[in-house]
């Protein structure tokens, strides 16, 4: 619910396409990085809870290659782009609860990887959660 409380809020106080070219082409890099995971994971696995379907299989291709959670990183990056667009303070608090809410929804979701997956450990060691080659 908070996620997407603050996605709503940001939409609804900005625009959803940003204005200048720099936070265009951030949001448009989050948009292609959200529909190769999807691509990668397939449709059918999305799910918006951080909960593991018995016998979906764990993606490690794509973008999951290199990051274990490219759609938050998506998110974040879109959500980035229309704060950066029309920024202010509050917007700015918004999108940094936004931050905080996928980091502990992927903290979670990592547990419970961890529980299903006998690989997860060294899949964990070999990527990034959100920022390739950095965290």
């Amino acid at each position: 619910g908070i996620q997407f409380g603050c996605i709503g809020m940001l939409v609804g106080t900005g625009q959803l396409i940003p204005d200048p070219v720099g936070w265009m082409v951030i949001e448009l890099l989050g948009v292609g990085l959200g529909l190769w995971a999807i691509w990668a994971m397939k449709v059918r696995h999305l799910q918006v809870l951080p909960d593991i379907q018995h016998g979906n299989p764990l993606t490690t291709r794509g973008p999951y290659h290199l990051i274990r959670h490219p759609m938050y990183t998506a998110v974040l990056l879109v959500s980035l782009a229309v704060v950066g667009d029309a920024f202010s303070w509050d917007r700015l608090g918004v999108w940094l609860i936004l931050v905080v809410d996928l980091l502990v929804k992927l903290t979670i979701e990592e547990g419970l990887l961890v529980q299903h997956f006998p690989d997860y450990h060294r899949y964990q060691r070999r990527t990034t959660r959100l920022i390739p080659w950095i965290y």
